[in-house]
């Protein structure tokens, strides 16, 4: 029990000792005694709400530290501390309006103190995240203006200039974090990923495996280094490393958790009845999907759970007992294996990939429906898709404006099919000036209705969408237009 003025000095030091040597529980229940006696200390609150962020509360940080402001709205650390919960509540939660909350409260900081780097670093981070790059660039400036030596700021101003395309600066950047902390794994990351897309890609690994001995728990390096074994060719090590997927923050494929044991390849499965789940894009689950019968060729039962957009195509495919939308319940198996983890448990190499197409089909009514409707004194029937409606976040890599894409287009006795569902309002003018172009996107239900259209055309020119990734498929000629570094996959 405390009770006076001198008693509840010495806890706060006590709590304060406990929280720099990083017992944050001990911190925290010395910080929550203080308060129960006096609800108005001011630094215990504040601190309380910083202990409560470090353990991953930032809704009860957030809570805390506004009233600890209500107290004393005059300290800058303290709006500082307050951002950072805000960005970690919309970390959690999805949520954009916390960090435009936060954008604010830096700004207060700011004000209070106008020469604090991290206050920049912190604002420009909000900027970044709520995809304002031009703001997010200005703040990181300041940051290292005040700070030249602030290796964060420029690895995260690197990151900027690659969102805004301006390659060479990015790079500049990562070197610059690099020369300031030579164990800044992260920029060895960044670096090695322009290098990449340089084609650099002896130097590239060499920054992937700096990255790597450094930090060997570098989940985005191990990947990273297999998209680049891949795109090598190197299968055999590319592979094993393009299971660290799994460990990525914020990966798009987050670890499913079943109570099935995992396959890759190291267990008999005749008698078996195993699950393999889609786990990227529509793309992909179109072109691995050729693996499945494979599994059901080593006497398995093969459950295929994937996207409700893929039923239709999916419902006769070789290999596959059932198919169930994702987020249906599942039946009973004994094993389970992401899809792209198929080529690993088959143990793929340059020399033994095969292609069985074609392997997925067009439903033949829907395929005479589609020819009624073609105009025959036309000689060739082309399908075109040049951009996709993707969130993906390098989707600029792989889509083109219309103007662009039809400038090279032969013009003659074509009909060109628009393959798309929905057009971006910035090819809409482009679409109406040709009448070479017919647009069927209201009609397009799903992969059943395009497959239908693909069999009917004479060949298929597209970006790297999934158009193409259903055309080859079907085993029809088909065109694909890539990035000068090709996704591996292609």
């Amino acid at each position: 029990m405390i009770s006076t003025s001198h008693q509840i000095d010495s806890f706060f030091k006590f709590a304060l000792d406990a929280h720099q040597r990083g017992d944050l529980i001990k911190a925290k229940h010395l910080y929550e005694q203080i308060l129960s006696q006096n609800i108005h200390h001011f630094d215990a609150l504040h601190l309380l709400g910083v202990v409560a962020h470090q353990m991953n509360d930032p809704a009860r940080s957030i809570q805390l530290i506004n009233l600890a402001l209500k107290i004393n709205p005059n300290i800058y650390v303290v709006y500082n501390n307050l951002g950072l919960a805000l960005q970690a509540q919309s970390d959690l939660t999805g949520n954009l309006v916390y960090l435009s909350q936060s954008v604010e409260v830096f700004k207060k900081s700011l004000k209070l103190e106008k020469n604090n780097p991290e206050t920049y670093f912190n604002l420009a981070n909000s900027f970044s995240n709520l995809q304002q790059y031009k703001n997010a660039l200005d703040h990181y400036n300041l940051a290292i203006k005040i700070n030249p030596n602030y290796a964060q700021a420029f690895n995260n101003r690197g990151n900027i200039h690659q969102e805004l395309n301006d390659y060479h600066a990015a790079l500049a950047d990562y070197e610059q974090a690099i020369n300031i902390y030579p164990y800044y794994d992260e920029a060895y990351t960044n670096k090695g990923n322009i290098l990449h897309d340089f084609a650099r890609f002896d130097d590239a690994m060499s920054s992937y495996d700096t990255a790597i001995s450094v930090n060997p728990d570098n989940a985005e390096a191990y990947w990273n280094k297999s998209l680049l074994l891949l795109l090598l060719g190197n299968y055999e090590e590319g592979l094993k490393l393009y299971e660290w997927r799994w460990q990525r923050q914020n990966s798009t494929t987050p670890t499913r958790q079943f109570n099935a044991p995992l396959w890759l390849g190291d267990t008999n499965l005749k008698g078996k009845t195993i699950l393999i789940h889609g786990e990227q894009g529509l793309g992909d689950s179109i072109q691995f999907c050729r693996y499945i019968n494979r599994v059901a060729d080593l006497g398995a039962k093969v459950i295929y759970e994937d996207q409700k957009a893929l039923e239709g195509l999916f419902k006769n495919l070789d290999g596959v007992s059932k198919f169930v939308v994702f987020g249906n319940p599942l039946p009973t198996f004994d094993y389970h294996c992401p899809l792209l983890s198929l080529p690993l448990a088959f143990k793929e190499t340059k020399e033994t990939i095969f292609d069985p197409s074609p392997y997925l089909y067009a439903d033949p009514d829907k395929v005479n429906y589609w020819k009624s409707k073609l105009d025959t004194k036309i000689k060739f029937h082309i399908g075109i898709c040049w951009s996709s409606f993707s969130l993906f976040r390098y989707d600029k890599k792989r889509s083109m404006k219309l103007a662009e894409f039809a400038n090279a287009l032969p013009i003659g006795n074509i009909e060109y099919i628009c393959l798309q569902k929905e057009i971006k309002v910035e090819d809409e003018v482009t679409l109406k000036a040709r009448d070479d172009i017919q647009f069927i996107g209201a009609e397009l239900n799903d992969f059943t209705d395009t497959a239908a259209v693909i069999e009917n055309l004479d060949l298929i020119i597209s970006t790297c969408t999934s158009v193409p990734h259903l055309s080859a498929a079907m085993g029809k000629r088909t065109i694909i237009l890539l990035s000068h570094v090709a996704d591996w996959r292609w």
